[in-house]
């Protein structure tokens, strides 16, 4: 026994092994809208979800895998024989292992197969080659006259590769991506007590976000009178002092810390993947803009009254139930983020200057709205949707909700029109 230098590696010859007969695991990391990593208060990563990259190659059998490594193994050194007889002045008619249609096949017996891989059973290769026939990996031509029949081992298809993101506790399937990243199946994570998905009672979710990942069920841990217990992590000073928090305000962080250091973790990555989603969504209304992202900073303190608003909607009461009005707490601040960002990237792309919307807010604070309040009448979706069409297409009629509109912009400061 030796270990191997460098000498050796150079000396030694191997089979190769395509990476798409293997299948392999990693993990996705909780990251913040820039892109660098979220870290708990011990330094370590948060896991979102686990990682699955395959094939159906993959479900082939070890003898099939051997098989076609081996196969293959043979096709190079036909090409490689049949590129020295060019070389040398051969004519390309005279070339071994040509056909008439210029493809270039092995002849590889099946005891020869059956020494080489040291297989007693001749049934056993014939089962190793219909599975590489039946996978489109082997094409194989019968010559007839008692001639050995040609082989054509076939490319390996790139589109076969699927990734899969499964669950962190079940290890279950949850979606399945194709070559090309896209999602071709999906199955949301049923989970009783109330799982944080969803919104108010007995109201029906409209166009909420397409979720990027999966947000893990778990129990509200949000702390009021009825509930001093943290989570797994302990204190809310973990959140507060261990996490980076980007453009979010001291009161918003601590308002989110309420909730536990699990909690807040996730509801602060619901604010950035849905300022995310929003962004990709209505790229063009950015281009038009000619901004490449809204400005968390310059929304820091509409977001902290959106968060004081969803934390206070939280503690409500039915009047009728005596129950809290919002029992799936993640999907309702899920739903409440995406009217924001869509919001702010409306005001934001119809801004004239940069000291226009700083000059708005001052100036329907002093008439007790927030700059939101003060451009909508109505927060919801449709009117949302509306408003970014008007941004995206100027020459529609004038819809009454750019701030432009209702108000007169003189001398560096808002008026009533």
């Amino acid at each position: 026994m030796a270990d191997y230098t460098a000498a050796d590696l150079e000396s030694w010859s191997y089979y190769q092994y395509p990476k798409l007969f293997m299948s392999s695991r990693s993990n996705a990391y909780l990251k913040n809208e820039f892109g660098d990593l979220i870290r708990d208060q011990k330094g370590q990563k948060i896991i979102k979800h686990k990682i699955r990259e395959t094939s159906s190659y993959a479900e082939m059998s070890d003898k099939a895998k051997v098989l076609y490594m081996i196969l293959f193994d043979r096709l190079c050194l036909s090409f490689k024989t049949n590129k020295s007889l060019l070389d040398s002045g051969v004519n390309k008619e005279r070339l071994d292992f040509l056909d008439e249609n210029g493809s270039t096949y092995i002849v590889f017996t099946n005891k020869e197969i059956m020494d080489r891989m040291d297989i007693r059973s001749e049934n056993t290769v014939t089962k190793a080659k219909k599975e590489l026939v039946n996978h489109g990996l082997l094409r194989e031509k019968r010559m007839g006259m008692n001639k050995a029949n040609r082989l054509y081992p076939q490319k390996i298809d790139g589109t076969k590769k699927i990734t899969e993101w499964r669950d962190l506790e079940t290890d279950e399937i949850t979606d399945k991506f194709d070559h090309k990243g896209v999602r071709f199946y999906h199955v949301e994570k049923v989970v009783e007590n109330a799982p944080l998905t969803g919104t108010v009672k007995n109201e029906a979710p409209k166009n909420t976000v397409p979720e990027p990942q999966k947000v893990q069920s778990i129990k509200p841990d949000y702390k009021s009178p009825e509930n001093n217990d943290t989570n797994q992590y302990g204190s809310e000073d973990y959140f507060l002092v261990g996490v980076n928090h980007l453009f979010l305000t001291k009161t918003s962080v601590k308002e989110l810390s309420k909730w536990g250091f699990d909690d807040a973790q996730k509801l602060q990555d619901i604010i950035f993947r849905t300022k995310r989603k929003v962004e990709e969504t209505h790229k063009v209304v950015l281009d038009i803009a000619q901004e490449e992202r809204i400005s968390g900073e310059l929304w820091a303190e509409d977001l902290q009254f959106e968060i004081i608003k969803f934390n206070t909607a939280y503690r409500k009461l039915d009047t009728n139930t005596k129950q809290k009005k919002v029992d799936n707490p993640m999907g309702f601040f899920t739903k409440m983020m995406q009217n924001f960002w869509l919001a702010a990237l409306t005001i934001q792309a119809k801004r004239s200057s940069y000291d226009e919307i700083p000059n708005a807010r001052a100036f329907f604070r002093t008439h007790d709205k927030t700059l939101l309040q003060g451009y909508f009448e109505k927060f919801d979706q449709q009117i949302l949707e509306k408003a970014l069409l008007e941004v995206v297409n100027s020459s529609e009629n004038s819809l009454g909700l750019s701030i432009l509109d209702r108000y007169s912009w003189q001398d560096g400061v808002y008026v009533w029109g």
